[in-house]
């Protein structure tokens, strides 16, 4: 069976201080913790390729349940299309809920939702093209709000009005967002 699960990274210390946006943030202590905890309980999954946003949190994320998993680093994926959404002037700012942006339609300069469907469809393919050819489960770590626009896409949905209503992963959860033959 061919699969694809989704986890949202680690917590980050742009979460704890309420930063949007943010590539460099990096994983707290707890946020390894929780990569740790996911890597164990991701064991009887059968993931045998790992991929990975480009960003920092992510990466580190990858690397820890990668280890947990016994597939070595240097085996890991990055598709930049699965970097979170730009938040145009909000990045890096305080204040703002999560469900600012995950409502929010190029406000500011805020990436558009239409280009977070396009890229949240090329993710996708790109990640059936690495589970087809690898076989068994891929695991695509990645973030928040990528992960609710893949999510959506991956059961078929092009156009925003025909999303689930708008909700946030936790750090270091887990979803299957694909299966296959």
């Amino acid at each position: 069976m061919k699969r694809i699960l989704y986890v949202r990274h680690g917590e980050s210390t742009a979460n704890i201080n309420g930063v949007a946006g943010v590539s460099d943030a990096q994983l707290t202590g707890k946020g390894a913790g929780q990569a740790k905890i996911t890597g164990q309980h991701l064991k009887s999954e059968g993931v045998t390729t790992i991929a990975c946003s480009p960003f920092i949190r992510a990466r580190q994320t990858a690397e820890i349940i990668a280890t947990e998993l016994g597939i070595p680093v240097y085996e890991l994926v990055t598709i930049d299309d699965l970097q979170e959404r730009y938040l145009g002037e909000f990045e890096g700012t305080t204040g703002r809920p999560p469900e600012f942006f995950l409502n929010s339609d190029n406000e500011g300069g805020i990436e558009s939702r239409q280009h977070m469907i396009e890229r949240a469809t090329r993710a996708i393919e790109k990640l059936k093209e690495i589970t087809e050819e690898h076989g068994g489960t891929t695991l695509a770590i990645a973030h928040g709000q990528i992960g609710y626009y893949t999510t959506q896409v991956s059961k078929g949905r092009t156009r925003f009005e025909d999303f689930d209503p708008p909700s946030e992963m936790n750090n270091a959860e887990f979803v299957e967002i694909w299966r296959g033959e």
